[in-house]
């Protein structure tokens, strides 16, 4: 094994989470990290002969699709356990989300399969689902919350000065989207854009749909230029995912816009105007890129 190698596996044996290692036809090479606990009976075993075969059928899709594009990957998938962590006897689902990148084990291609239990934050979500403040398709906030947490940031900003800004997103070509495919693919972009916005931003930002392909988020401390850096990053990871379409694979891009709360606001309406006309001007310099307003 080569020093790279050496340095890699020292690395993620220190991590609290199982770290699988695959071939790409789905044996399973090692199991390392703190969290490998009895995974390493696994090891010279091929997933079919682990998993449920509809699963194996994705893990495998999955593994060969990051080796095939030689870039890392970050998936879901569930598990159904026969003993929850409550203590009951009935089986139930627990989440994981996994991280996929491509590995050169041995002279063998293979990938590195981070699997992190993320139940919690899913129940999290299953119950903000339930609340009037999720929006029911995509699950991140509403429009009403966005607008509550809005005011509360502006009326802070005129006690502290804590500064905010705001992101406008907008997805190219949503419309022609529904008109080839209809709604049901309609609804997937929306879901899967809302899925990127969660994984990329931080905690702290307040996601919201307004309606429509329009998403807007608030980032709390964060100036016009903190919030660029994010918006670009946000644009960088769309263009590079995709979506499922009767046609095939379908690229997705969006257009962002950038404002920063300002002395002159009479409202948190001035913030989010600025931001909507920033995002008019990324569509209009030819979609797919990032404006400011301030």
């Amino acid at each position: 094994m080569s020093k790279s190698s050496d340095f890699i596996f020292a690395a993620v044996n220190a991590l609290p989470d199982p770290v699988y290692v695959f071939s790409e036809n789905g044996d399973y090479i090692d199991v390392i990290g703190r969290g490998a606990g009895d995974g390493k009976n696994l090891i010279g075993r091929n997933i079919y002969e682990v998993i449920d075969r509809s699963l194996a059928d994705r893990f495998l899709g999955i593994i060969r699709e990051t080796i095939s594009a030689n870039e890392p990957g970050v998936y879901e998938y569930d598990l159904e356990e026969t003993v929850c962590r409550v203590g009951g006897a009935e089986p139930c689902k627990v989440w994981f989300e996994a991280r996929v990148a491509p590995f050169d084990f041995e002279n063998r291609k293979c990938v590195i399969w981070l699997a992190r239990d993320i139940t919690e934050q899913k129940e999290t979500e299953n119950k903000l689902k339930e609340t009037s403040f999720a929006d029911p398709l995509t699950g991140v906030y509403s429009r009403s919350f966005f607008i509550t947490e809005l005011n509360s940031f502006y009326h802070r900003f005129l006690r502290t000065f804590r500064t905010y800004s705001v992101i406008s997103v907008d997805m190219d070509g949503y419309r022609e989207t529904l008109e080839k495919f209809g709604q049901k693919v309609g609804d997937s972009l929306l879901v899967h854009i809302a899925a990127v916005l969660r994984r990329v931003l931080r905690q702290s930002d307040v996601i919201a749909r307004l309606g429509g392909d329009k998403f807007s988020v608030l980032l709390p401390d964060t100036d016009v230029k903190g919030a660029e850096t994010l918006a670009e990053r946000l644009r960088e990871v769309l263009q590079k995912s995709h979506i499922t379409t009767p046609s095939g694979k379908m690229s997705l891009t969006a257009s962002f816009g950038c404002s920063q709360v300002s002395t002159k606001d009479e409202g948190y309406e001035n913030t989010v105007s600025r931001a909507e006309i920033a995002v008019s001007m990324a569509k209009l310099a030819g979609k797919n890129t990032v404006r400011s307003v301030l």
